[in-house]
């Protein structure tokens, strides 16, 4: 299989199956993330092609931006972020994967690549919310886990992210409790990574 996440692959939302740009095989997902991006009341065109790429260095303030923006850590939830800057050595070091289109930034992921593999981030763009975007990355994290023959990856979820994890095959294995400047437990869990066959 080829891993989504590579620089020439594009996903373009509608009646076309993703494929890479370069030519190259159709993905052996390409079934499971097709989809249908509906944008009615969005400020983004109807049909958004979606490319997903490696993050680089040059690309930290606008995730940076892009997590601050988040609604989802408003209210209690800000003091997470309170501080908080994706850095050049962070890209380096970890698994960024960025979804572009429509000349917008939509959403990211960040997989550590330790002794205990961790979803450690991932956002998607507040006026990106409900078109997929998430399930794509997702997807990718998968496909890349597997890849890399990754047996599980830890996510610590945001709590009211749980079910959309919960929805891509994790199970909830314990709970993190409040500490720092999380004053609210958080649910911990592993998404299992079916290997290659």
């Amino acid at each position: 299989m080829i891993p989504l996440s590579g620089p020439e692959c594009i996903l373009n939302f509608g009646n076309v199956v993703p494929r890479c740009l370069d030519g190259g095989a159709q993905l052996g997902y390409a079934a499971a993330v097709r989809a249908r991006i509906g944008t009615q009341g969005r400020d983004m065109n109807p049909m958004v092609a979606v490319v997903l790429r490696p993050a680089s260095a040059a690309d930290a303030d606008a995730l940076t931006a892009l997590m601050k923006a988040s609604a989802a850590y408003s209210g209690v939830y800000a003091a997470l972020l309170d501080g908080y800057r994706i850095t050049a050595a962070q890209i380096a070091r970890d698994h960024f994967v960025i979804a572009e289109g429509d000349g917008r930034l939509l959403g990211f992921y960040s997989l550590t690549l330790t002794d205990e593999p961790e979803l450690d981030l991932l956002f998607v763009a507040d006026a990106a919310q409900g078109l997929g975007i998430g399930r794509v990355l997702m997807l990718d994290l998968i496909e890349i886990a597997r890849v890399k023959a990754i047996a599980s990856v830890k996510i610590v979820s945001h709590p009211p992210s749980l079910g959309f994890y919960l929805r891509h095959g994790a199970v909830q294995v314990g709970i993190k409790p409040a500490s720092g400047r999380a004053t609210w437990d958080r649910p911990i869990l592993m998404l299992p990574i079916p290997p290659v066959l």
